[in-house]
């Protein structure tokens, strides 16, 4: 039941990261033409003045603040940052959760100075928490066999 569990973990934790360089790449669409956009901005308000009239550099220098504003409220919209965090947190924790598993069942039986019984609860514990917290399960949501997805118990072993 460990080796299902480290297994599952290691696919999750590669789930999670994949989402997080998802949610990194959406969050670099949205910060990079909103710096290029500032930019441009500030050139305008204060470089184009003396060969345009005011009127007009006023009307471009609002229309890119507008833009602006449209692209930040989008991101604060989607809530890529935070995203990006939970995604980075629960891969690190996957993965940290199956080097534990895989310590343990590399050392010999005998030589373990664990309880395998207790291990095992906290392991299971330990993920079953972790599920809760993913957004891969809350994605999910609308499917009653959520959990029961990414159970451990349901994993397919192919030799």
């Amino acid at each position: 039941f460990l080796q299902l569990l480290r297994k599952k973990s290691v696919y999750l934790s590669n789930q999670h990261s994949i989402s997080f360089f998802y949610y990194n790449k959406l969050s670099t669409m949205f910060s990079v033409p909103s710096i290029i956009l500032s930019i441009f901005n500030s050139f305008i308000s204060v470089g184009v003045s003396e060969f345009v009239e005011q009127q007009n550099v006023s009307l471009i220098s609002s229309s890119i603040s507008m833009l602006l504003a449209i692209l930040g409220s989008v991101s604060l919209y989607l809530n890529l940052n935070n995203l990006k965090i939970e995604e980075l947190e629960l891969s690190k924790s996957y993965h940290h959760l199956a080097l534990q598993i895989s310590k343990t069942l590399y050392i010999p039986v005998n030589l373990r100075k664990i309880d395998q019984l207790d291990f095992l609860n906290a392991c299971y514990d330990k993920y079953v928490i972790l599920l809760q917290e993913s957004s891969l399960i809350r994605a999910d949501e609308a499917n009653e066999n959520a959990i029961a997805k990414y159970s451990p118990k349901n994993i397919i072993i192919s030799n």
